[in-house]
């Protein structure tokens, strides 16, 4: 078994419902020990959502992961997503969903800042 340490350009995390926990691929020991826990938690009933980062970083350098609430612009919130290769924020505060690599990415971390995820703040933000 390879126990290198996880490649940085690969990162997940994962709620658990039951247990009101994120965990975070880059504090297991490399990638097999990540998805290890994740299948303990899925098939313990914990209602285990995976997310994968995208591949940005927002205004304070803090990975974006799908599943995060960020504040675009200081104008409105929106959920990420993250599928095939491509993220988007959608919100319901604008009718269209918007690719977050339409801003330039050198200017992602002048816009875009994370609120948290979406289990954390769906109480607090209307989503």
């Amino acid at each position: 078994m390879n126990n290198a340490r996880n490649d940085d350009r690969f990162k997940f995390r994962y709620w658990d419902k039951f247990n009101q926990h994120m965990s975070y691929s880059h504090k297991a020991e490399n990638l097999h020990e990540f998805f290890t826990w994740y299948h303990k938690a899925t098939c313990a009933g914990n209602g285990a959502e995976l997310m994968q980062w995208t591949g940005l970083k927002d205004c304070n350098g803090s990975d974006i992961y799908d599943g995060d609430v960020v504040d675009v612009c200081d104008k409105f919130f929106g959920q990420v997503y993250f599928d095939c290769g491509v993220s988007w924020v959608s919100s319901p505060e604008h009718s269209d969903s918007f690719d977050l690599l339409d801003i330039e990415l050198p200017e992602i971390n002048d816009f875009v800042r994370i609120v948290g995820s979406v289990w954390e703040v769906k109480s607090k933000i209307n989503l």
